[in-house]
């Protein structure tokens, strides 16, 4: 247990408030920083930075956010709406990035 005493000065007057704390409350507070860190965490990866992407036979997205990562390609989130880019259809530039491997594409669009 923990006290602590702090002192108001509110004109001519002063109050002495004395503040307890358990072992219980700190443990609890400590627990809800971790839970509030973890969903920080959570949102800022959430909240992807959107990217430009073009397409080998030259469509573009602009402002693109990638919602999801598939064996066979990405699914795109834009103003327009959503859409899923084969990594066939992308620079290899792109397939690198994501670490796209053409077996698992294949067997994947295959299923």
């Amino acid at each position: 247990m923990k006290v602590a005493a702090r002192v108001i000065g509110v004109g001519l007057y002063h109050f002495v408030i004395a503040v307890v704390e358990s072992k219980k409350a700190q443990s609890r507070r400590v627990k809800h920083w971790g839970i509030t860190l973890a969903i920080l965490a959570g949102l800022s990866a959430s909240l992807a930075v959107a990217d430009d992407f073009k397409t080998t036979d030259g469509k573009e997205y602009k402002n693109a956010k990638v919602s999801r990562v598939e064996p066979d390609g990405i699914v795109l989130r834009t103003k327009s709406g959503i859409s899923k880019l084969y990594f066939t259809e992308l620079p290899k530039e792109v397939q690198a990035r994501f670490h796209y491997d053409a077996a698992k594409g294949n067997a994947y669009f295959v299923e």
